[in-house]
């Protein structure tokens, strides 16, 4: 019995010692974070499995070692879902599943698809993502199933206008939008410019379906800022902005008139805007 332990254990060890290491390989465009975020590690982790002292330093072809990464999944896409809810039942953010995948909001997300998701708490399609915080971090969540994904959360969220004695992406006319996606439309006009409310890096910049061009600002505290309806971006993913920062000018949308689209989301749930941190 013990000669058969014996042999199992080191069987395991030569499974593990002899895995070849994950390895990146820098395209034009990619930033430490992009691939940090893409993996699912932190920055600190990539740069010190790299021995990388400048994150702003690297080099188009460059290989990179993920540390302690877990194999990708897959995920076929069924009736109902969307790219929102697809990462949010698998613990990810929408940027890590959209780059992963090579996808922008505005592809169109077809049944019987298969996307690639980034190593993490992976889950099957249509069960319920596992809780890893304890109670006082996060509390329970509806199970996903198939027939119905969406980004919209199961109760019915509050959101308030604020005053205008705080700092909001446009000093428009502002007003709760309603549908699946909660949270606050700012009148403008277009050309308006539309700044951060706080300090943080950019996530994803670029289209949407809904809102058209989008900025995604994450803040120190995990806070995600969402600005919508941008006619211009000014940011790209990767860089840091501060409170007060340009990140793009406002533009007109489908619907008709020029608006900012403004809500704020932190670990996957909806944080009303007119109490969300600012600075």
């Amino acid at each position: 019995m013990k000669t058969t332990t014996l042999i199992v254990s080191l069987m395991l060890l030569a499974l593990f010692v002899g895995a070849e290491p994950r390895v990146h390989v820098v395209q034009r465009g990619d930033t430490i974070f992009s691939i940090s975020r893409r993996y699912n590690v932190s920055v600190d982790a990539l740069q010190r499995e790299n021995n990388i002292s400048d994150p702003s330093v690297i080099r188009v072809g460059q290989r990179l070692t993920i540390p302690g990464t877990s194999p990708s999944r897959r995920h076929t896409v069924v009736r109902g879902e969307t790219y929102f809810g697809i990462a949010r039942q698998y613990d990810i953010s929408l940027a890590q599943l959209l780059e992963v995948n090579n996808r922008t909001a505005e592809t169109v997300l077809r049944v019987g698809d298969v996307l690639t998701i980034p190593g993490g708490n992976a889950v099957a399609a249509g069960s319920q993502p596992t809780q890893q915080s304890t109670p006082a971090q996060q509390t329970p969540q509806p199970a996903v199933t198939p027939a119905r994904t969406t980004i919209a959360p199961q109760v019915a969220p509050t959101v308030t206008l604020g005053d205008s004695s705080q700092l909001w992406p446009h000093p428009g006319r502002r007003s709760v939008m309603e549908g699946k996606f909660p949270g606050i439309r700012i009148d403008g006009s277009r050309g308006d410019t539309v700044v951060a409310i706080a300090a943080g890096q950019v996530i994803y910049s670029g289209p949407h379906s809904s809102f058209g061009r989008v900025v995604f600002v994450q803040n120190p505290a995990g806070f995600i800022y969402v600005y919508g309806g941008n006619d211009e971006l000014l940011v790209q993913v990767g860089d840091r902005v501060q409170v007060g920062t340009a990140i793009g000018t406002v533009g007109t949308s489908s619907s008709g008139g020029a608006h900012v689209f403004f809500t704020v989301w932190r670990d996957n749930r909806f944080v009303d805007p007119g109490r969300a941190p600012r600075g």
